[in-house]
């Protein structure tokens, strides 16, 4: 409720709770697969992403993606597409896209440019196809944001709005 309450103000008061939230929930997530850790209930899961989500709407998804990146915090330069430990963050953004302000430049300079990773990577032969799988999967659940992004642009009628992306 304080992300409800506060809306743009949370930010930067309540920045470093979020990405401790955002830790304490990845610290259940296999750093490999992305998927929950295997025999580890955890009561507080669905809590943390209400809160994440809520987070999302009121800050908006490009204040939220600069404090959360999707990447990895691999080194520098190399493409790394979206974390695995990150990956649970992509249907809490589709959802918090239906009631969130963004701007369609935002969804092509962020978004776009982790979708290319993950569509680069994806035809990596050296990764293994599982992992390609993956990749390519990740691929589009980004694309699959872009509706959500056109729902409340603010920027649909400007030269850097739907115009660049086309």
């Amino acid at each position: 409720k304080m992300f409800d309450k506060l809306k743009n103000d949370a930010n930067p008061c309540m920045m470093p709770i979020l990405c401790k939230l955002v830790v304490v929930r990845e610290s259940v997530i296999n750093p490999i697969t992305g998927a929950d850790k295997e025999k580890v209930r955890v009561p507080w899961k669905g809590a943390v992403e209400n809160v994440v989500r809520s987070a999302i709407k009121a800050l908006g998804v490009e204040v939220f993606l600069n404090a959360v990146p999707l990447r990895g915090s691999g080194q520098k330069g190399v493409k790394s597409g979206v974390a695995p430990s990150r990956a649970w963050l992509l249907p809490l953004l589709s959802q918090a896209l239906k009631e969130a302000s963004t701007t369609l430049e935002f969804f092509r300079v962020g978004i776009l440019k982790v979708a290319a990773e993950c569509e680069e990577l994806g035809k990596d032969a050296s990764f293994g196809p599982a992992t390609a799988k993956v990749q390519s999967t990740r691929a589009m659940q980004l694309w699959a944001l872009f509706p959500g992004f056109c729902q409340k642009a603010t920027d649909i009628s400007k030269q850097s709005g739907f115009s660049a992306l086309a």
